[in-house]
């Protein structure tokens, strides 16, 4: 197997514990909002709407939480879902997993802010200006006039 390719497999998989108010959990480390959209498991509309309430709520976060509480924890579920190893959580639970439900919100918010958070700093590294990238552009390295 290729060096690079167990590397990035090795970061794909990595997990962590937790403590959560409902007790220890083993989660995805490396989990953003964007990439479960882009794998399907946030619906983009969902993304989108979660992205501009992001903006509505820099002047008044709890009216925009208390008004659009359900978007809010659809998403909570769906990263949830997504981010839990052990235990598993899924959409109805069963015998050997727990139901999304069965995690209490201020979990399923805390692993959704992770996961933002993360999601948040790797675009403030992509976007940031002046500082090297380590890309090699035309004209490095041309002394100037």
């Amino acid at each position: 197997m290729s060096e690079f390719l167990a590397r990035w497999q090795e970061k794909r998989d990595a997990t962590e514990v937790i403590e959560l108010s409902g007790g220890p959990a083993r989660v995805k480390v490396h989990v953003t909002v964007e990439d479960l959209a882009a794998a399907g498991r946030i619906p983009m509309p969902l993304l989108a709407k979660i992205e501009s309430l992001r903006e509505e709520a820099e002047r008044d976060p709890i009216a925009v939480a208390v008004e659009n509480f359900d978007t809010l924890v659809e998403a909570y579920n769906a990263v949830a879902i997504a981010v839990f190893v052990d235990p598993p959580v899924t959409a109805a639970g069963g015998p050997d997993s727990l139901s999304v439900w069965d995690v209490p919100v201020e979990d399923r918010k805390f692993i959704f802010e992770r996961a933002s958070r993360r999601a948040a700093a790797y675009e403030q590294f992509r976007q940031s200006k002046g500082q090297p990238d380590g890309v090699t552009h035309p004209g490095d390295g041309v002394p100037r006039e």
